[in-house]
């Protein structure tokens, strides 16, 4: 191997280090933004498994406002990603979920698809 491809690799370690220590931070801060009821460390898993770095920030931020009812209020609008990841969360981790959160979130859904629907 040569003295550029060692740079590389060895850059690559630092990076992979670094992205560890703030995803594990990221993750704490996540869960513990969310109400006791939901599990936010396995939450946090199902995004980091399913999304790019950036759209786990997003939908991080998507999921709080949810399981904290902060959409209750007024309007709301959604990115396609984060509507795309709350139909992924019922589907793939609906047993996972507290019933009120997973009619809060299926009513939301509802609601979102219906608004969109073209006539």
């Amino acid at each position: 191997m040569n003295k550029g491809d060692l740079f590389l690799n060895k850059v690559r370690e630092i990076t992979m280090t670094h992205l560890n220590l703030v995803a594990q931070e990221t993750g704490a801060l996540f869960k513990n933004s969310l109400p006791e009821r939901v599990d936010g460390s396995k939450l946090y898993s199902f995004l980091q498994d399913n999304y790019a770095m950036d759209e786990v920030q997003q939908i991080s931020a998507c999921f709080i406002r949810l399981f904290n009812r902060d959409y209750e209020d007024g309007q709301f609008f959604f990115t396609e990603t984060e509507f795309e990841g709350m139909k992924r969360l019922l589907v793939l981790h609906r047993q996972d979920l507290p019933g009120e959160d997973i009619q809060y979130i299926g009513d939301l859904i509802r609601i979102l698809e219906k608004g969109s629907a073209k006539k």
